[in-house]
């Protein structure tokens, strides 16, 4: 009879009296610790880029922790719209509930405020909408713009060619069969 370091029989008849020794804890010894031979093996991809619903999505920077509990929200105050009113909740008013939750963290006690910004991108029957949020509880419309650590070249970039956007038409996305993910 075996016993292991949970001190359940491994093998043979139950009894209440262990006569063989115990199995010495962890049962396997742990492999030995090594380096990181490079600091790209400590750096890992983390998604910045979500879809919140059909028609709208979002881009994060800063803290991907309270980002994730952003969006998440997100998504629930999407379907509880949709739900309800069987429609698609719009852009600004969206927006707008996670500015003001990103304010209330600011001005409580309780809990830290966000560290993160948001660059959330949606069409709705007003149109297509481009919002950025800042911790802070500050919400902007924009026409093109980019958020992050090295964004300013990108912003840079988009007021030199923003006028050769003009011919681009957005248009709702095309609908999805029912029953498809």
């Amino acid at each position: 009879m075996l016993i292991g370091w949970t001190g359940a029989v491994l093998s043979g008849a139950p009894t209440t009296t262990p006569t063989a020794h115990p199995v010495p804890y962890p049962p396997h010894p742990a492999p030995p610790l090594r380096r990181c031979s490079s600091p790209s093996e400590l750096a890992a991809f983390q998604q910045k880029v979500f879809r919140v619903d059909d028609h709208m999505g979002v881009a994060i920077s800063g803290l991907t922790a309270d980002g994730r509990s952003l969006v998440r929200n997100m998504r629930s105050e999407c379907l509880n719209h949709k739900f309800v009113f069987s429609s698609a909740l719009q852009t600004e008013r969206l927006v707008g509930d996670i500015s003001d939750k990103h304010q209330r963290a600011t001005q409580s006690y309780v809990r830290r405020p966000y560290g993160v910004g948001l660059l959330v991108a949606g069409y709705d029957r007003t149109g297509p909408h481009l919002f950025q949020t800042s911790p802070s509880g500050n919400y902007f419309e924009w026409r093109a713009n980019a958020i992050g650590a090295r964004s300013q070249s990108a912003r840079t970039y988009l007021e030199k060619h923003f006028e050769g956007y003009g011919a681009c038409a957005c248009r709702p996305p095309p609908a999805r069969p029912r029953g498809h993910c």
